[in-house]
């Protein structure tokens, strides 16, 4: 039984859980929210160095997004209970967009309230 989720998402395989930050009262205790549970709406992802043409990483992109609807690759997973949620690119440069504009405040903020993020 799972009685919230951390992702801002929606999780198909668990569309009743609520959100975390559907309980978030002010834009301040959304943006916090953000910042430490980042880590969940990432997934594993893959990075390549600023210089790579857009052209290859397009083509990355599409045999990512391709090689998860493989429903041999899909069986493996499941049978091994790895989640293999598909996360769009766009999403996830604008979610480091987002952290990368969070207020020094804020992140003083998470160091204390979170110590072991240091």
């Amino acid at each position: 039984m799972f009685l919230l989720r951390a992702e801002e998402s929606p999780i198909p395989e668990i569309p009743d859980v609520p959100s975390i930050f559907d309980y978030a009262k002010t834009a301040e205790q959304r943006q916090l929210m953000q910042f430490v549970f980042s880590s969940t709406e990432f997934g594993r992802p893959y990075v390549m160095p600023p210089d790579v043409p857009h052209e290859r990483v397009e083509t990355m992109r599409k045999a990512f997004a391709e090689t998860l609807q493989d429903p041999a690759l899909l069986a493996e997973a499941a049978r091994m209970k790895m989640d293999m949620t598909y996360r769009q690119p766009d999403r996830l440069a604008q979610l480091v967009a987002t952290l990368y504009s969070t207020p020094p405040a804020m992140i003083e903020t998470v160091k204390k309230l979170v110590p072991n993020l240091q």
